[in-house]
């Protein structure tokens, strides 16, 4: 697996019965910091996170926003606050081992609440296949969680292998999801970036680093260049990592807990929603990247014969984008280049965009081509079904 900057996955550890004791004290002391700072809606309880991705992912965040509220928790061997994520905690361990096993836990109880079972898996009825289980460490991920369990299949992870993880919005998943594994290949092997940035969207998913930045370490918490392993499948002798579960306590090196105070600030506003976007106005040329609603169709709708858009363009321009369009939709293509209705209203808008992009950078024009037909796919086979029925 190759290293992805801003996505170190930490090593897997198996978490001794002491110290998963000392996890689950310590995570409970923080909710009610955060209940009693008025962070938290005191509705949200520890019975509530580990089977609830939206409730655990608003808990680390805070968290993330208010460290202040666990100085004495999240210490070192020395006492002292620890000053990144990465760095080992006084149990031996470190918090984003701690957040990679709440993560790992939340995701086998939301697999196992739909009685999922995951097409493909090696061995059948497995809540959380390697394939999944080994991409499953952050935070961001905890919205993704029911897109991952509903809409992939393991070979849809196998093909991406860490390259999952530049999907970070719905909107990239459920894209991904659409297409068989065998044009999920092709692409990934054709295009050089980050697969992630041919679905990128305005909204990632709340967390994720930018799509085509690394994520930028904040000022107090520097992490070291070597503190963490990628993609470790599970333990350092074969064991695979178990979910946490609610133990009684036990003892362990846990400092005593002073008397709390309300923490300062409260949670960023929510980002304001976009406003939709206008309709189209009457006899404008369709807009193939625009919201769906640009790509209206009647059923069995007729359609008046229009001039091929194909035939004027240049091969250096044409063929690429021929190709790129079989590439993304295989045995459909035919049937959707024969529908006049598709040469009408949506191919001219593609056309007329690979022309333009051909002005600035002719030699880019295939994988600009194949970015291109596999973002607009899942529109335009809703599309053909809403106007061909099939």
């Amino acid at each position: 697996m190759s290293e992805r900057p801003g996505f170190e996955i930490p090593a897997l550890v198996e978490f001794p019965p002491d110290t998963k004791a000392m996890v689950i004290s310590a995570l409970k002391l923080v909710l009610r910091r955060m209940h009693e700072a008025g962070l938290l809606a005191r509705e949200i309880s520890y019975g509530d996170l580990l089977g609830t991705p939206q409730a655990l992912y608003d808990v680390i965040r805070l968290y993330k926003e208010h460290r202040e509220i666990a100085r004495d928790i999240a210490v070192d061997a020395r006492g002292e606050p620890v000053g990144h994520d990465r760095a080992e905690l006084v149990c031996g361990i470190t918090l984003a081992q701690v957040e990679r096993l709440l993560v790992f836990t939340c995701a086998k109880r939301v697999f196992a609440a739909a009685g999922h079972a995951w097409q493909g898996a090696v061995r059948p009825g497995t809540l959380v296949p390697d394939e999944v289980k080994r991409i499953l460490a952050f935070d961001w991920q905890l919205p993704l969680l029911e897109l991952y369990r509903d809409s992939m299949t393991v070979e849809h992870f196998r093909v991406l292998g860490d390259a999952v993880l530049t999907l970070r919005t719905p909107d990239s998943v459920i894209t991904v999801a659409s297409l068989n594994p065998v044009d999920l290949a092709r692409l990934k092997a054709t295009v050089d970036s980050d697969l992630g940035l041919l679905f990128a969207s305005e909204t990632t998913a709340p967390g994720a680093p930018p799509a085509a930045e690394e994520a930028p370490a904040a000022a107090e918490d520097p992490v070291p260049a070597a503190a963490a392993t990628t993609f470790s499948s599970g333990t350092a002798d074969g064991r695979i990592e178990g979910e946490i579960v609610d133990e009684p306590a036990m003892p362990g090196p846990m400092a005593a807990e002073p008397e709390s105070a309300p923490a300062s600030g409260m949670p960023a506003e929510p980002a304001a929603t976009p406003e939709p976007a206008a309709p189209p106005e009457p006899g404008a040329a369709p807009d193939p990247v625009a919201e769906p609603q640009a790509f209206t169709a009647t059923p069995e709708a007729p359609v008046p014969a229009a001039a091929d858009p194909l035939e004027d363009l240049r091969p250096s321009i044409r063929e690429p984008l021929l190709s790129g369009f079989r590439a993304s939709f295989g045995d459909d293509s035919e049937r959707i280049l024969g529908d006049p209705g598709f040469v009408a209203e949506i191919l001219p808008g593609v056309v007329a965009q690979a022309r333009r992009h051909a002005e600035s950078d002719e030699r880019g024009i295939e994988e600009w081509a194949l970015r291109e037909w596999f973002q607009l796919k899942p529109r335009i086979l809703l599309w053909m079904r809403v106007r061909t029925g099939r």
